[in-house]
């Protein structure tokens, strides 16, 4: 576990200080105007960047994650990606639809559309609100990287990287008027959890270490 840690700490401590700031901007400026606040900020650029970078916590992250793997032989990887990917996605559709069932997204609670800055070509959603399952698999999916590239000698660079990734991803949620922060910045800790418990639970098992000879 400490093991862990230390490969990937430097991403962890960025997520962890990512997630806290967005619980207090949520609770100090409150959840609706941080959100319009975001919003607010829109020209061309941005609302082309965060339309199509979003798209990196759906299938299309998953499958360039895998992919990179299975590219570079690392079998036991992209097995730990697919799983942590299928366990936050279950999760978060258990969270999303069951528990949470009743959280309301942003565009509920605004009565005149005029306030809202709609991306064109985005649909904004009303339901379902908590938590973001865009930022929880990109967080996985990051996660599962950062534990990869920690054993090498560009880690800070790799874990900098994967945490402006995750970060941009998340911030589309809120541009795009679909999520609170409070919904991005738990789906942060989340991922965390969901990913160190798919490492660490795979790597239990002596069947999955005998795969292949990688370092994990």
């Amino acid at each position: 576990m400490l093991n862990s840690l230390n490969r990937s700490s430097l991403y962890v401590f960025l997520i962890i200080g990512a997630g806290l700031l967005g619980i207090f901007i949520h609770f100090y400026f409150g959840g609706l105007k941080a959100v319009i606040t975001v919003n607010g900020f829109h020209n061309d650029f941005l609302d082309m960047f965060f339309k199509y970078v979003t798209f990196l916590g759906e299938i299309y992250g998953m499958v360039l994650c895998v992919f990179f793997f299975l590219m570079i032989k690392e079998i036991k990887w992209a097995i730990i990606a697919i799983f942590s990917i299928i366990l936050s996605s279950a999760i978060a559709s258990i969270l999303k639809h069951l528990v949470f069932s009743n959280a309301l997204r942003p565009k509920h609670f605004i009565s005149n559309v005029d306030f809202i800055h709609q991306v064109v070509g985005v649909e904004i959603h009303l339901f379902n609100s908590f938590p973001s399952g865009h930022t929880l698999t990109m967080v996985c999916i990051c996660t599962i990287l950062a534990l990869y590239f920690g054993v090498s000698k560009h880690k800070k660079i790799a874990h900098f990287i994967l945490f402006f990734i995750t970060l941009c991803v998340a911030l589309s949620r809120v541009y795009l008027f679909q999520h609170f922060f409070i919904d991005v910045s738990v789906s942060f800790f989340l991922g965390l959890i969901i990913s160190f418990a798919t490492y660490l639970g795979l790597l239990s098992f002596p069947y999955f270490k005998s795969i292949n000879n990688e370092t994990v």
